[in-house]
Formats: structure tokens, C-alpha cells, sequence
């Protein structure tokens, strides 16, 4: 049961954005293979319901990938350099990489040990145009270190999206990012809303999706174009995505 007080502070949300509020539109790829798509998954149950981590690689998170790749694919221009913030393992990092072969890809994470099974995911596909980095994009010395035309996060749990988000602008970059986990590294974002957040993850589907609104549009009114996109949410309830193409700031 939702308290009332929530519900009144996500109308309050709603009115307060007026016309800023977006609303997501559904966008699916004619070539989204998600079968090319290779996903690591060691073996044993997700944490995500029934599924075993097996069923959710290959069932939920390679289809996001797919999407993903079929996205920037949309954008109609030369993939150059990008940077996938939070990127575990690679398994995004290596899917743009096998699909743009004329990108410079970089995957950052924090974790030595991720980073390394995304090094060894790279040799054992012979992929020359991604590197990984152990760097903490949290460190303003860490992005200074990095260049990028295009900023990617997928899974970018809570305060993560903010901070992919932070690193696009600061290089003027385009970016795509999927937000998951609402509640997470709030140390990350500079100003959150606890209420709005615990609400993006309740059950109710309806409150949400407007929640997820909420904050994804006051996340995008940091830039002059982006827009909010919806993955198929059979895939991920936290489907919506943050797009900004052109890269371009207020």
C-alpha cells in the first residue's frame, strides 16, 4: 500500500515540471539481434526472481544490449569514441565495439576484477578498438583523463545515471543512458528526491512509470535536446531511457 503522502508529492512532481514532463516513446529496432549478443554469466541464481543468471543474461540483458547497439546504429553518423560508464564486464562495451569496428571504445569501471573479465572477453574476440580502464569517473581527475563523443551506461543504477550523465556534459558529449536501481550511490547525485525514488521501484506499474518520469525528466533538463525512450519493459521494468543525440548542453 502506497502512503498518501508519496502519491501527493508525485502529483506535486508532476505539476511543478508542467510542460518539462516527458513522456517516453517506444522505440524498437528492425535489427536487434540479441542473439549476437554475448553476455557473461557465470553460473547460479540472478537475484532477480526465479531466473537463473543464465536465463537473465541471455533472456533480459542481451536484448538491452541489442537495443542499445541499434540505437547509436539510428543516429545515422560515424560511431567515434565511446565511453561506457559503469561497464562491468564489457558486455556492452564488446557488443559496440563487434559492431562499429571503426570506434574507439572505452569501458570504465571501478572494479579491477570486472575490468578483467571484460580484457580477457576482448582477446578472446579480437577486438583492437576496445580498452578497459580501472578509474573512478566519480574523481574529476579520472574523466579528465578520458575522451569521448558519446557517453553509454546501461544498468546505471541510481546515483550512476547521474554521474554518466555529468560526464557527457562536461565533454560535450551525446549520450545513452539506461537508468536501473533508483535508490543506489545516492552519494552520486548531487541533489535526489528519496520519496520520487523509492517510488520509480515499487510494484505499482502505473506510479512507476510517472515516478520514473519525474526524475528522468528533471535529469534530461540539463540538456538542450534529450528526450526519454522506452526499451521493451518485458526486458527491464526500468525501462525508460535517456537519450541525447546531439550532445548539446543549456
Amino acid at each position: 500500500r502506497l502512503a498518501k503522502a508519496a502519491l501527493v508529492a508525485l502529483e506535486a512532481a508532476e505539476e511543478a515540471l508542467g510542460e518539462d514532463l516527458r513522456v517516453e516513446t517506444a522505440w524498437e529496432a528492425d535489427d536487434a539481434a540479441s542473439e549476437d549478443v554475448a553476455v557473461a554469466a557465470p553460473p547460479g541464481p540472478s537475484g532477480r526472481g526465479p531466473l537463473s543468471r543464465a536465463e537473465y543474461a541471455h533472456g533480459k540483458k542481451a536484448p538491452q544490449i541489442a537495443w542499445v547497439v541499434a540505437r547509436l546504429a539510428a543516429w545515422g553518423r560515424p560511431v567515434g569514441r565511446v565511453l561506457d560508464v559503469g561497464g562491468g564486464r564489457g558486455d556492452l562495451a564488446v557488443a559496440i565495439a563487434r559492431r562499429f569496428p571503426g570506434a574507439a571504445v572505452t569501458s570504465v569501471d571501478r572494479t579491477a576484477a570486472s575490468v578483467a573479465a571484460g580484457e580477457a572477453a576482448r582477446d578472446a574476440r579480437g577486438l583492437s578498438n576496445l580498452r578497459f580502464v580501472v578509474a573512478d569517473l566519480a574523481a574529476p581527475d579520472d574523466v579528465a583523463a578520458l575522451e569521448c563523443d558519446v557517453v553509454v551506461a546501461l544498468h546505471a543504477c541510481g546515483g550512476l545515471t547521474d554521474l554518466a550523465l555529468a560526464v557527457a556534459r562536461s565533454k560535450g558529449a551525446a549520450c545513452l543512458v539506461v537508468p536501473c536501481c533508483f535508490r543506489s550511490h545516492p552519494h552520486l547525485r548531487a541533489k535526489g528526491d528519496p520519496v520520487l525514488d523509492a517510488l520509480c521501484e515499487t510494484n505499482r506499474r502505473d506510479v512507476a512509470l510517472r515516478a520514473m518520469r519525474c526524475v528522468n525528466s528533471r535529469r534530461c533538463l540539463q540538456f538542450a535536446d534529450a528526450k526519454l525512450l522506452a526499451m521493451d519493459a518485458a526486458w527491464t521494468p526500468r525501462n525508460l531511457v535517456i537519450e541525447c543525440a546531439g550532445g548539446n548542453k543549456l
